[in-house]
Formats: structure tokens, sequence, C-alpha cells
């Protein structure tokens, strides 16, 4: 044919081809092709044969590619993503990071790999509850979710929004996958909304209270209020009938006239007790509008 057609083919291929050869000649060895047709027809074979494992070849190397493609821009993806993404042992150790976790930490990269998290964890407790956030993980095979505070390399102090989620591949049993998100911005505003709801209840209580004092006094007002009123009442009634009996003394005057004359000294008397009734008369008058 004039072309090496081993040429064609990888390093490997053309070794697995040679191998494949030696075989295929040893079993042909004493049934070698009685006539030139039926070489022709075995050469042929052997090229479609060959043809077809090009093609498998082709095939092999272009999922190769796509594979290694993928693999890139997963890589890609995962190390400049804008959220810190971190593989754990089930011990806490840092297996993998992306930047964002470095810019997270204030660490370089590298410097994370085989470290325990736990050493940017803040307090013993914190430390628990996320070693008892990763026991959780693997042990109930979903994602779990964690508030915990931490403390970068300049001994910052961030609360991490933690997400979590088992790790299921051959290669990787018992690793975690976890994102962290710096929510100290967000705790701030909490606890910032949480002081001024507290300091409205606050309010809300003291004028409650200033409320329930001005309803008392207006009470115990409005009930001096009504015993003034009825002492008034009770002053107008005890006026009209002393006006009465003033009233039918007066008219009983012009009857002691005409027995006694017209003495000086009666009549002074007589004098004062008109005066009296007209002040009564007035008061009653007074009480009646004070009323009204």
């Amino acid at each position: 044919m004039g072309i090496d057609k081993n040429e064609r083919l990888p390093s490997g291929t053309v070794e697995l081809r040679n191998n494949a050869e030696v075989q295929l000649r040893g079993k042909q060895t004493g049934n070698l092709p009685r006539t030139k047709l039926d070489a022709q027809r075995l050469v042929h074979e052997l090229e479609v044969h060959q043809v077809e494992l090009e093609m498998q070849n082709e095939e092999l190397r272009l999922s190769r590619e796509v594979s290694e493609l993928s693999r890139s821009m997963y890589s890609e993806l995962y190390d400049f993503a804008p959220i810190a993404y971190f593989i754990f042992d089930a011990r806490g150790v840092i297996l993998e990071v992306n930047h964002a976790c470095a810019n997270l930490l204030e660490v370089e990269c590298q410097s994370l790999i085989n470290r325990p998290f736990t050493d940017f964890i803040d307090g013993a407790v914190e430390r628990e509850a996320f070693l008892n956030h990763l026991s959780l993980v693997l042990q109930r095979r979903v994602l779990l979710k964690a508030s915990i505070r931490l403390i970068t390399n300049d001994g910052m102090m961030i609360h991490g929004q933690f997400q979590s989620v088992a790790v299921t591949s051959k290669n990787r049993d018992g690793y975690i996958l976890t994102s962290i998100v710096d929510g100290t911005a967000r705790k701030q505003f909490e606890e910032y909304l949480q002081k001024a709801h507290d300091q409205l209840e606050g309010l809300v209580q003291e004028r409650t209270r200033e409320l329930t004092l001005e309803i008392e006094e207006r009470k115990k007002a409005e009930e001096l209020l009504k015993s003034k009123n009825a002492e008034i009442e009770r002053l107008r009634d005890q006026l009209q009938a002393e006006n009465i009996y003033l009233q039918e003394e007066v008219n009983q005057r012009y009857n002691f006239g005409e027995i006694i004359g017209q003495s000086k000294a009666i009549s002074h008397v007589w004098a004062q007790i008109e005066q009296i009734a007209s002040m009564n008369a007035t008061v009653l008058l007074l009480g009646e509008t004070g009323t009204g």
C-alpha cells in the first residue's frame, strides 16, 4: 500500500496491535489460506478490523479530550468560585481548598492543606460544634447547615455559614464537601434588629405603664367628681328646703304686721330673712348651672 498503518496509531495501540498479530500468527500456523482469493479475503477483513480499531481509538481520544476539558473547566470553576469550598476528612483535616478559602481565612492555599480546620475556630464549644456537624453529615448523607464562629489569620472573628454534604465516590469515601460564607454582616444586622426590637418593646411597655397610671388617675378624678356632684346635689336640696321654709316665713310677714303693727325691729328681722332667701336662690341657680 506504500503507507505504514502503524504510524497512524498511538504507541500503546501499536504495542497492543503487535501482540495481537503475534497471537494471530500463532493461531493461523498450519492453517494458511489455500488460494490467492482466500488470502485477499483475509487481508480485507484485517484492514476492515484495523479501520474499526482506528475509529474506536479516535472516539476514545475525543472522549479523553472532552473529559480533560470538563475537568479543566471544573477545576477553574472550583478554584476561582466566589464562595469558599473546603474538602475535609472525618476529623476535620483540610484536604482541598480554593482561592476563596485563602481570602476568607487570610492564609495561602498551600499552607491550608493537611491542616486541622479547628485551628481557625473560635473556642472549644465552637470546635465541638464543627466536629459534630461533620459527624452528622457522614451519618445522615444529606445537606446540613451550621453557623460557627471563625478566627482569621489576623485574629478577626467572622460568623461562618456552613453547608456540608458527604462526598460519595470510590476514591473519596468519608470525605465532606463544605461551602463557607462570611455571614458577619448578616449577623450584625440581625443583632441590630434585635436590639432595636428590644428598645421598641421597652418603650411600648413604659408607655403602657404611663397610660395605665393615667387611666387610674382619671378614674379617681371621675369618682371624686361624682362625689362632689353628689355633695352639691345634697346641698342644693337642703338649700331648696330652706328657701321654701324662708319663703313661707316671708309670706306670713304681712299677717304678723297686722297683729303687732309696724315694729322697726321686726321689720329689720324680716329684711334679713329676705336677704338670706335671695342668697339661697342665687346659690341654687349657680349649682344648677355647674351640674348642667
